[in-house]
């Protein structure tokens, strides 16, 4: 794009209403800042999470000072039913198993971001045919220690889950911006513009081990990509059906389905039903 219409198309208005002006444009330099922390259920149906301030932090790439550990995960659920109180209950029982877990956590020790790289592409594709597909790879640095696993199983037992392996985490990422003197600039951050929260999944982790420390790649998807998975895509029965057209097959299908999770629970192999 030349100069010319550059500059036409960002002061216009008239032409292109919708058109905002990228405001690192008027820093001389900036960084990208990121951060790996939890993330709560609540947070993520209400997304809270893009207002609060970042809790249980695993990795920032400036440090990690204050961690920002939360003492009460269910403090926000009561009284939003009898799933939340399971989950509070399962989480009572297990919680002292993870104390030397959340003990890592709480020291701070830090965990540096080296590399970033978000790949996503438009559906259709390979990899999720019709739907969109991204794919996050980060490459971590902590020095002097080996604690990023026990920090994540942390970070995902205090917010109350207990999987930690099928558990969201926030992937923070902050802009900072330098004027020609060096002075941090005062972006117009409205609805914030200059930092993006997305709730990742991790699907990989490798790790390195050497003298000096650990060296972790990361491989980590949205956490919408959850619904990709085999377990929601795959009946775990077979459903056959002689249906007369689409409506009566959908009856059928369903009530299928619903007769494996209700055998499944009786069988102590479910808590809650799929709907």
């Amino acid at each position: 794009m030349s100069g010319e219409n550059y500059t036409t198309n960002r002061t216009s208005n008239t032409t292109k209403p919708l058109l905002q002006p990228n405001p690192l444009h008027s820093a001389a330099t900036y960084n990208t800042l990121f951060t790996l922390s939890g993330l709560t259920e609540n947070e993520i149906r209400t997304h809270d999470f893009l207002k609060n301030p970042v809790h249980d932090i695993i990795a920032r790439s400036g440090g990690i000072g204050n961690p920002n550990i939360s003492r009460d995960p269910f403090a926000s659920t009561a009284g939003l039913g009898s799933e939340d109180k399971i989950v509070r209950d399962a989480y009572k029982n297990f919680s002292s198993q993870y104390s030397d877990s959340i003990d890592i956590l709480t020291r701070g020790h830090d965990i540096f971001f080296e590399n970033v790289n978000i790949l996503s592409t438009v559906g259709p594709n390979t990899e999720r045919n019709l739907a969109n597909f991204t794919k996050m790879e980060f490459e971590l640095h902590e020095p002097y220690g080996i604690t990023f696993i026990e920090k994540v199983r942390a970070a995902t037992a205090i917010n109350g889950f207990l999987d930690y392996q099928d558990a969201p985490l926030l992937l923070t990422i902050e802009f900072k911006g330098f004027d020609e003197q060096g002075r941090p600039l005062a972006f117009n951050t409205v609805n914030g513009g200059l930092t993006r929260k997305i709730p990742v999944l991790i699907v990989r982790v490798d790790m390195d081990v050497n003298e000096g420390g650990a060296r972790y790649t990361v491989t980590a998807v949205p956490y919408t990509d959850l619904a990709f998975d085999d377990r929601f895509k795959f009946p775990r029965t077979k459903v056959p059906s002689k249906a007369v057209d689409v409506n009566d097959w959908t009856v059928q299908v369903v009530a299928a389905l619903r007769d494996q999770m209700v055998q499944e629970k009786e069988e102590g192999r479910r808590t809650l039903l799929d709907e």
